[in-house]
């Protein structure tokens, strides 16, 4: 029994002994309320975070990122060294567990963003197994699962989806949270019916079709090829993913595959999540093999047609050009006969006139 509980069984034993000698016979009623304070509750952790499903097959590293938010003000993140928030992973075939660093940050009075630093997956293991901790520095834990279970990431090359009139977004995770995915997007109402699409990161040692010399970054397949839609302006867009794979980000070129040669395309080109992105109602082309090549300087003798001498029926067609481009021709005695400013960039021996 506490000091302050005794204090007041004391007051009223005192209260009772006056009253019964009293020469009034009165009856009272005395009611004893405790208020419990709590000390040293721990606080709760809550930790938010998006699963990773997916690593890239090319890139095999596997970046996460999320939040940390305490329920108390007064309790922080643990000050021990590589304690405040781990991230520990195994693989299918290595069961060891093992534990890498995270950068975190304070962003308000008791939240905390995240970035774990890049686990690289070994060339062997087809899956990784993760799980976020977290610490308080009063030495509560906090994970995600919130049970002891792992998620599960499959280092995996198809992600397939049915994606009908409504429109849809089919998304091949990289692995990486601070980047971006490989991504085709549908517009409500473009597609007339339900269908199955699928994306395809293609290994980098795997060989193309038409491919000939040309060495690309990375490559992606999207299919079906052949797709009917309401309209040219509702083909999807596409993104590709290409990492850091490219020696130099600002210096790409995309290409697709037209059925029998690679066509440069033109596209918007994401340095900070590293895609590029491709409008085929812009591009006219279709789905297919997109691929991510790195830019060579190309001479005057690669833009010229194929067959330099008109043949009855055809057309002179000029190469590597894309949106943005001009091709203009002129008579032997310098006057303009025609311009050409939009793909396929193709001259049927005539003036535009």
């Amino acid at each position: 029994m506490n000091k302050k509980m005794s204090f007041i069984i004391l007051i009223l034993f005192f209260i009772f002994c006056s009253l019964a000698f009293s020469q009034q016979t009165m009856l009272f009623r005395a009611e004893v309320s405790f208020e419990e304070i709590a000390h040293n509750t721990p606080v709760v952790i809550t930790i938010f975070h998006s699963d990773i499903d997916r690593v890239s097959v090319n890139m095999r590293t596997l970046v996460a990122t999320g939040t940390v938010v305490l329920a108390q003000d007064s309790v922080g993140l643990s000050n021990n060294q590589g304690d405040g928030i781990i991230i520990q992973y195994y693989t299918d075939d290595n069961s060891i567990v093992k534990a890498s660093s995270v950068t975190y940050k304070k962003t308000d009075e008791h939240l905390y963003s995240f970035v774990t630093s890049p686990i690289v997956i070994d060339t062997n293991s087809e899956y990784i197994y993760y799980r976020i901790s977290a610490k308080a520095s009063d030495g509560t834990m906090g994970s995600y699962p919130s049970s002891n279970s792992y998620i599960e990431a499959n280092v995996k090359q198809i992600e397939t989806q049915a994606i009908g009139t409504s429109g849809g977004i089919l998304t091949l995770q990289s692995g990486d949270q601070t980047r971006g995915n490989t991504v085709q997007y549908f517009l409500q109402g473009a597609l007339l019916s339900t269908t199955n699409y699928r994306i395809k990161e293609l290994y980098t040692s795997e060989t193309l079709p038409f491919i000939g010399g040309l060495r690309p970054i990375i490559a992606y397949e999207f299919t079906p090829a052949d797709i009917i839609v309401n309209s040219q302006a509702l083909m999807p867009s596409i993104t590709l993913y290409y990492g850091d794979l490219v020696s130099d980000y600002n210096n790409i070129e995309v290409r697709w595959l037209n059925g029998t040669r690679w066509e440069n395309v033109s596209f918007t080109n994401n340095f900070e999540m590293r895609t590029v992105t491709v409008n085929l109602a812009l591009t006219n082309t279709k789905l297919g093999y997109y691929a991510v090549f790195d830019k060579v300087a190309l001479s005057d003798s690669d833009y010229r047609p194929v067959y330099k001498v008109f043949r009855l029926g055809e057309e002179l067609e000029f190469r590597n050009l894309g949106t943005g481009d001009t091709v203009t021709i002129f008579d032997i005695n310098g006057r303009e006969i025609a311009r050409l400013t939009s793909k396929p960039f193709k001259w049927n021996g005539r003036k535009s006139s």
